[in-house]
């Protein structure tokens, strides 16, 4: 990355932030003035000061947004490594870039993966599961493949969701896939599942091994790592059947 494409915008944000705000406390003159009462002018400042915080709030989303569009590598997330303007982004800065309507499928899907994996935001989690749902039931033309991967890929989002406590979402999310029936369900189950499998792992949770058992003819198998991820599930709680089910039938 050029640090010095990064450097000169985040000092032109907060130029620019401070020319806003003195723009709008020109708005206000009666501040100074004779004659106002306590009350009126604590109100004006207030005013005043809600909208220099959403000078900045949107000035620092558009900043995220930016550095967002230059950030390529994501693997780079996962590695201890990261480029130090990424480690800056704000959680908020980067929940407001996911949910702006104008952001890019491409930019949202940085936003989330950097909350999830980097910041391990739980609330951001329902969020994110609640834009999946729209994801995997989005129409698109699959002759246009660059968009196509663009909204499948965001199935890889679901074992980041496995890393913090999302087990209930995670859950939800499945049941949508197999009671609703999605257009892209097929490229997404695999993924929910394993993401659940990992919960399991991670938490101890023994008790939803019945629910695991219950969706695995759903299970689509695109990879053997997969099936020995599970298998290593149902072996840690000593669940033979479960085991005898990914040998025979997967």
């Amino acid at each position: 990355m050029n640090k010095g494409i990064f450097d000169g915008f985040t000092v032109n944000i907060f130029t620019d932030a401070e020319g806003y705000y003195q723009g709008h406390l020109m708005e206000f003159p009666s501040i100074s003035a004779f004659g106002l009462t306590p009350a009126e002018t604590f109100r004006q400042l207030v005013k005043a000061w809600k909208l220099m915080k959403e000078g900045l709030r949107e000035r620092e989303k558009q900043h995220t947004a930016f550095v967002l569009d230059f950030f390529k590598d994501e693997e780079k997330v996962y590695e201890r490594s990261r480029p130090p303007q990424i480690e800056a982004l704000s959680e908020q800065a980067l929940s407001d870039v996911f949910c702006d309507e104008t952001s890019s499928l491409k930019i949202k899907y940085r936003a989330a993966l950097i909350l999830l994996v980097l910041k391990k935001s739980t609330k951001f989690a329902p969020i994110c599961l609640e834009f999946l749902k729209l994801m995997v039931n989005k129409e698109v033309d699959k002759k246009d493949f660059e968009k196509w991967l663009d909204v499948v890929g965001f199935a890889d989002l679901l074992l980041d969701l496995s890393i913090i406590e999302a087990y209930q979402e995670i859950k939800d999310f499945i049941h949508y896939l197999l009671t609703e029936n999605p257009r892209h369900r097929n490229f997404f189950i695999d993924l929910a599942v394993l993401s659940l499998t990992n919960r399991i792992l991670l938490s101890n949770k023994r008790e939803v091994i019945p629910i695991l058992k219950s969706i695995m003819s759903h299970f689509q198998c695109f990879s053997s790592n997969h099936l020995m991820w599970m298998a290593e599930c149902f072996d840690k709680f000593q669940d033979t059947v479960g085991i005898k089910d990914i040998l025979t039938n997967h």
